[in-house]
């Protein structure tokens, strides 16, 4: 089973339980503990779960979004190719919208010089 898909039936047991421990997913998804630590590390760097001693719990979706400033600190290499690889696509007279995300950010700082392109 790939990781990424491996992490998205974690989460859905996380969804519906609110927590999992590391020594039941290890048998369930049958691989290491230490592969399940690494799944759940990836799942809390993201903000979905916060890991505990031998295992995690689910993040509640409705706590405060961490400040923009935080954010745009996060994940920059990510951030900053998204942005290379979208802003390709973009042509003259072309209307673009961008969010408050800190990805659009990337993608603004790197808006080409395009003919009459419209940003909202």
């Amino acid at each position: 089973m790939l990781a990424v898909t491996r992490r998205s039936k974690i989460m859905e047991i996380m969804m519906e339980q609110g927590s999992a421990r590391v020594a039941e997913l290890s048998q369930q998804f049958q691989v290491t503990e230490e592969t399940i630590r690494r799944d759940l590390e990836k799942l809390a760097n993201d903000g979905y779960v916060q890991k505990t001693y031998g295992g995690a719990v689910l993040i509640a979706a409705d706590q405060p979004e961490r400040p923009f400033a935080t954010r745009s600190t996060e994940r920059m290499e990510e951030k900053r190719a998204i942005a290379r690889l979208a802003v390709q696509f973009i042509e003259p007279e072309d209307v673009i919208v961008l969010d408050a995300s800190t990805t659009a950010l990337q993608i603004a700082k790197n808006l080409p010089a395009v003919e009459e392109l419209v940003v909202v």
